[in-house]
């Protein structure tokens, strides 16, 4: 496999830090207590309905950082020191911010137990933070899935995409029933399906992509799409009592709205692929734009560590929506902005540490072997395939 010459495309670099400042928010409304219940009989105030809007037009987050894997990723060699660098990452962060929190009083003493300790450790396996448990597994796969796809001609790649979207994304989309199979986008096999999906647009771009016009409107086709299901099925349920299991359905991060939405948003930013090195933004715009794209990880990392999941939010609003939609909407943009810093902060005192405990076992004889070995690894899959 030949990896793709050339620099960082800083239009999928702002999407990436935009995708981030959503995920933020979806945190915060989910995890602040700002959504009401579908189920809630009582009338829906301003508030309600502003965070419910604000929740359909950031579900695509998840979405997108898939996406942009599976385009970025598509073309490369696989790395098995890429792959010990990012668990350390995640242990490093899993670490100092978990014991970190309990050291400030952040965890209730009935909380610390031997499982909570165990996640704190190993995060990967104990699944503290889902999304890169997932990504682990789907990186575990990458040296069957790259020279696989670069294999597959369009009709093959348009039948593998069409297959895994119909079985696990369309099928769950229009059927009035919960599906067992259905891990509503929350493992590796939807993973798996959005790399495809965004391998395909890099081997096939559509058409679509010329048009940025045409792909916002299918981004926010998707979100308007989604909000009105869910408010079709919350009236349904308070008349009959019925779907009362798929109220939130088109918010799950495999539903047809919001692979639509999200492909549009994608489209949006990475616009004609012929003309992706033609950026508008250059210069040190351009550089800084790499570089927080490149952090963004740590803000994820920080926020959602299982020491201040629940914690931050009642920093920038009280739980619920009393305090009105206005109140609601400061809430969040303090929280995008604030959080967004110290993640970006924290990763690269993570990046300092990390570099100096790396020095550091290269001053011993089995920090050297260690190196040694994952270059050799490196080179186990330098070779070119036919």
């Amino acid at each position: 496999m030949k990896k793709e010459t050339g620099g960082r495309i800083v239009s999928l670099d702002l999407l990436r830090c935009l995708a981030m400042m959503m995920i933020i928010v979806l945190h915060f409304l989910g995890k602040g207590d700002h959504l009401t219940e579908l189920t809630d009989p009582a009338p829906m105030k301003a508030a309600d309905v502003t965070a419910w809007v604000l929740e359909c037009l950031c579900l695509v987050a998840v979405d997108l950082y898939m996406l942009l894997s599976g385009y970025l990723l598509t073309g490369s060699r696989f790395r098995p020191t890429r792959l010990f660098s990012l668990w350390a990452q995640v242990w490093l962060f899993s670490v100092l911010v978990g014991f970190g929190g309990i050291c400030f009083g952040l965890v209730p003493q009935e909380k610390i137990t031997v499982n909570f300790l165990l996640t704190l450790l190993l995060p990967v396996s104990m699944d503290q933070y889902w999304f890169m448990t997932a990504y682990v597994c789907l990186f575990l796969l990458l040296p069957l899935l790259l020279p696989g796809l670069e294999r597959l001609d369009r009709k093959q790649m348009y039948f593998t995409v069409g297959a895994l979207l119909f079985f696990f994304c369309i099928l769950k989309s229009v059927l009035p029933v919960r599906l067992e199979a259905d891990g509503i986008g929350y493992d590796a096999l939807w993973y798996v399906c959005m790399f495809v999906l965004g391998a395909c647009f890099r081997k096939f771009p559509p058409r679509l992509f010329t048009n940025r016009l045409h792909c916002l409107l299918l981004y926010f086709g998707g979100c308007a799409l989604c909000f009105a299901e869910m408010m079709v099925l919350h009236a349904v349920y308070l008349h009959t009592g019925r779907f009362g299991l798929l109220l939130k359905v088109s918010a799950e991060y495999n539903h047809l709205f919001l692979v639509m939405a999200s492909i549009g948003l994608f489209g949006c930013f990475l616009g004609d692929p012929e003309r992706r090195g033609q950026s508008r933004i250059s210069g040190k715009a351009a550089e800084w734009i790499a570089f927080l794209s490149a952090h963004t990880l740590g803000v994820y990392l920080l926020h959602e560590n299982i020491s201040v999941r629940y914690v931050w939010q009642e920093l920038f609003c009280p739980a619920g929506n009393a305090a009105g939609p206005g109140r609601l909407l400061a809430g969040v943009l303090a929280a995008v902005v604030c959080l967004f810093v110290l993640g970006i902060c924290a990763d690269l005192i993570r990046e300092l540490l990390q570099k100096g405990l790396g020095r550091l076992a290269d001053l011993c004889p089995p920090g050297r072997r260690i190196r040694e070995l994952g270059k050799r690894m490196d080179e186990w899959f330098r070779k070119e395939t036919a």
